[in-house]
């Protein structure tokens, strides 16, 4: 595994690194507001 090639101290570093994007995303999508009821299916079927 790739990870296992790296230096514990540069892992920490990445694992802290993508844990804040994730926090930082699941903030965002937790504050955002719903989507309109007529968006339901905008964006998913080709036209």
């Amino acid at each position: 595994m790739v990870g296992d090639r790296l230096k514990p101290d540069r892992r920490r570093v990445i694992d802290a690194e993508i844990e804040d994007q994730i926090a930082e995303a699941v903030a965002f999508a937790e504050d955002s507001p719903w989507p309109d009821p007529q968006e339901l299916y905008s964006h998913v079927f080709a036209d």
